[in-house]
């Protein structure tokens, strides 16, 4: 057992021999019995999605018509069946939640660095799976360079790439929550002094981009898919010339939408990855 965990249940606690008498020195009681009492006090406060998986079901089960077991023999067995398949669904929705929340860093100089994601719906992020496959296709790693991350989100397409070895990165979203939410993040992972965030339409940030006279090496475009306007992501990232030459261009999106194999007569696409059954990334290279 590690030094420490555990120690203080089977040692024995040495009382000072000059110690007054009658004062006791149970002290540890105290703080046991305020955490049990604030545990009472926030109950429902503080029930998972599990308890309330188990609440569900008990219910189901006392508001089930009185004398339905004598009409209907097989009543018991569809109690059962209820009780598994609330237990089952509600446990499967929790694990799907769980597993899109928990996102890090893969690889690089803040690598399994935890990252927050944008409360609500209005983001999809990217797993770690398809992540980490992205990655190793255009990278693994960077000499340098400026990437631009249109849809941020949680940002942890950009941040993945400053900790693999890029410079600078700008951070484009119009939602609110996930500004804050990329702006923790870098804070997290001390690379608040490498990025630039704007809350901005993407088509606007495009065009305040091309007349900065913005570069950019890897451009990252993952728009929610019911938003998605690739057309007119990619003719401003042409107009502009924001894409430096030998740059590279990652579009995530739906399997069922088709993306032009070139943008340009320089810019094209050179792969193109399918995964699970909704997602997939297209890559394009200035040549």
């Amino acid at each position: 057992m590690p030094n420490g965990v555990g120690a203080h249940s089977s040692a024995k606690k040495k009382i000072p021999q000059d110690e007054p008498a009658g004062v006791s020195t149970h002290t540890s009681r105290m703080p046991r019995q305020w955490e049990r009492r604030n545990r009472r006090k926030n109950l429902w406060g503080n029930v998972s999605l599990r308890g309330w998986n188990n609440i569900i079901a008990m219910l189901l089960f006392l508001l089930w018509p009185k004398g339905s077991d004598a009409i209907h023999p097989q009543a018991g067995k569809r109690k059962r069946w209820i009780f598994l398949s609330v237990n089952f669904m509600v446990g499967c929705k929790r694990k799907t939640v769980l597993r899109c929340r928990s996102m890090r860093v893969i690889a690089g100089k803040c690598k399994g660095r935890a990252l927050k994601a944008v409360p609500g719906r209005t983001t999809r992020p990217t797993t770690d799976r398809v992540k980490e496959t992205l990655f190793n296709i255009i990278g693994p790693f960077f000499e340098g360079g400026q990437v631009l991350d249109l849809y941020g989100g949680s940002g942890s397409l950009g941040i993945e790439a400053l900790s693999r070895g890029m410079d600078r990165a700008v951070f484009i979203d119009r939602h609110g929550p996930a500004v804050m939410t990329i702006r923790r993040n870098l804070d997290a992972c001390g690379l608040s002094e490498q990025a630039e965030v704007y809350r901005k339409d993407a088509g606007r940030a495009l065009n305040i981009l091309g007349q900065r006279g913005e570069r950019f090496d890897l451009i990252f475009l993952d728009p929610p898919y019911e938003e998605a306007r690739f057309d007119r992501d990619f003719d401003r990232i042409v107009r502009y010339g924001l894409l430096r030459e030998g740059g590279l261009i990652v579009a995530e999106h739906d399997v069922n939408v088709a993306l032009p194999d070139r943008l340009s007569e320089r810019i094209a696409r050179f792969r193109s990855e399918a995964y699970q059954s909704h997602t997939a990334l297209s890559f394009y290279v200035h040549e």
